[in-house]
């Protein structure tokens, strides 16, 4: 997971200095880039999405090559924030959620209990979430965009712990599959990791422009 989080970081910052270099400065340009990048990648991670789980119960080394096209997809996604953000804040946002990260997954190898009960609580905040969202387009308030942001925040972490603790009870358990249950575990600790990521960056940019 880690080499992969080093090759996306790294890949994603060379695609966005040559979209910088290409565009030269044109800012129209550069948005249709941005565009087609968006548009490109989202369309890869779409269909990686439905291919690599297949990949599992193949051979070994079969999902590798999938697991490679998933981090280059990303890649380009990510990409699109350096176009965004500055690199300050997206450093910070990355150590941000390297520690939340560490934390959710430490809670998830020490979880032992039933979650059954909590699953439910957590499916019925989503759904109230998702409705208060959809009033929120009428009413426009900040506040409640912010609640509810923050609440699906919440649920992405508990799933990161939930995924922690079930390739921790999967690699107990033992598997035929061994070697492609380790890299799918790695793909899906990654994907958590990128969520995460995701969430955290617009936050710590909300809060840096407030102090400028």
């Amino acid at each position: 997971m880690f080499i992969a989080l080093s090759i996306t970081a790294g890949l994603s910052y060379v695609v966005s200095y040559l979209i910088k270099l290409f565009s030269s400065g044109n800012s129209e340009l550069m948005g249709y880039i941005y565009v087609i990048t968006l548009f490109v990648s989202a369309f890869g991670l779409l269909v990686m999405a439905f291919v690599l789980p297949k990949t599992l119960y193949q051979k070994k080394h079969a999902v590798i090559p999938n697991f490679a096209l998933l981090i280059f997809f990303m890649s380009l996604l990510l990409s699109t924030f350096y176009l965004i953000f500055d690199l300050l804040i997206i450093l910070i946002a990355f150590a941000a959620s390297a520690l939340i990260f560490g934390i959710m997954s430490l809670l998830g190898l020490m979880f032992k209990g039933n979650i059954k009960g909590v699953v439910f609580v957590i499916n019925a905040l989503i759904i109230g979430a998702l409705v208060i969202s959809l009033i929120n387009i009428f009413i426009g308030s900040t506040m409640l965009d912010w609640a509810v942001s923050f609440g699906i925040f919440a649920f992405e972490l508990f799933i990161t712990m939930l995924n922690v603790r079930d390739i921790k009870q999967i690699v107990y358990a033992g598997s035929q599959n061994s070697y492609n249950v380790v890299i799918f575990g790695a793909f899906i600790l990654y994907l958590d990791f990128i969520e995460i990521f995701i969430r955290v960056l617009p936050y710590i940019a909300e809060i840096l422009s407030k102090k400028d």
